[in-house]
């Protein structure tokens, strides 16, 4: 059980009271709410292209994830540290020592952000010039540097290749959605932004449809960059007729990188497998 495999890895080791093993379920189950609270940063925050409503649901997400990031780095301070030996460090002073010349001066950067966002919207104070600035909530995005780390420590403890092959697949088809999901915010915003001329959203009246028919139209396109773009929807002005050669050029590379890695793994399990083919069916 976990007890047992903890015990191992504390064996010979002393530590403080307070200090958390990084394999414990506590800190596993604290991972998962960083990666949850990680993929909702990276749904919402591009979602800032549109004009999205006030509501109590956004206000209270706003405030969980400020508060959650701000534990998040006590919680880092007094987690030990995995070694590349395998062995777990638990010293106190070790962690702490790591933890300054790693992911600190990263994770003052973004909470301080998310703090100075909020002294922003105030109107007042030192911060008030940021209260207009919709990209400094972008800075919050750059978490996902350290999501790699986190993936690392949850598939670590998968023993099966074929769950394994499928964790890595939910993987690819995640990052696959997510460029597409950030690709079609930056696409509504270059056809919503303020100009003389037409843009997409105008040619083709986009303007005064409901939210979701305007991220649903966006989505639709980006999604198609994977497969040559549609007729549909097409540029109305240079500057999206760039962002759309330069998608579709970043989506085709993507696709090649998504089926080399599939193809990779796939043979990889055939090679751990043995190479047997399956069985027959049986009639």
């Amino acid at each position: 059980g976990d007890d047992e495999e903890e015990s191992v890895f504390f064996t010979n080791q002393s530590s403080d009271w307070f200090i958390i093993h990084p394999h414990s379920s506590k800190r596993i189950c604290w991972d998962l709410a960083s990666l949850t609270l990680v993929v909702y940063d990276m749904i919402t925050i591009p979602m800032g292209a549109f004009n999205l409503p006030a509501n109590l649901f956004l206000a209270f997400m706003e405030w969980t994830t400020r508060i959650f990031w701000t534990l998040d780095m006590g919680m880092s301070a007094v987690t030990g540290c995995t070694l590349r030996d395998g062995s777990v460090q638990l010293e106190f002073r070790y962690i702490i020592g790591r933890y300054l010349k790693t992911w600190f001066a990263l994770d003052v950067f973004i909470v301080a952000s998310d703090w100075m966002e909020f002294a922003a919207a105030g109107g007042t104070g030192p911060f008030s010039f940021l209260r207009s600035l919709r990209t400094v909530r972008v800075i919050r995005l750059m978490r996902l540097v350290r999501m790699k780390e986190v993936m690392a420590q949850i598939t670590e403890r998968v023993q099966s290749e074929k769950l394994s092959f499928i964790i890595k697949l939910i993987q690819m088809m995640t990052i696959i959605v997510s460029i597409a999901h950030i690709t079609a915010c930056g696409w509504w915003g270059l056809g919503d932004r303020s100009t003389q001329g037409e843009t997409w959203v105008k040619e083709f009246h986009y303007d005064n449809k409901n939210l979701d028919a305007q991220y649903l139209m966006s989505l639709h396109w980006s999604l198609s960059q994977f497969s040559g773009g549609m007729d549909e929807v097409t540029p109305a002005a240079p500057l999206e007729r760039l962002y759309a050669v330069v998608m579709w050029l970043f989506a085709f590379m993507a696709a090649t990188v998504v089926v080399s890695v599939l193809t990779s793994n796939l043979t990889q399990m055939h090679i751990i497998g043995g190479g047997r083919p399956p069985p027959p069916p049986t009639p």
